[in-house]
């Protein structure tokens, strides 16, 4: 019994997860599109570009703060 009871609760979550990457992957389809149209080709690189190097060094804060 105790199988059962643990094997539908992985079926479950794992039906809600991937329901969850659906809908998240929607959204930021959608979101980007609105963003680009907003900022343009060009904006929207720098901002790739920016975006990027902040998340770089946010890791490598972490990682020496850790260390």
């Amino acid at each position: 019994m105790p199988f059962e009871k643990n094997s539908k609760k992985v079926y479950k979550n794992t039906l809600f997860l991937y329901f969850r990457m659906i809908l998240l992957m929607g959204v930021n389809l959608y979101t980007s599109r609105i963003v680009l149209q907003a900022l343009g080709v060009v904006d929207f690189g720098i901002s790739n570009v920016v975006g990027g190097i902040i998340v770089a060094l946010s890791f490598i804060n972490n990682s020496m703060t850790l260390a």
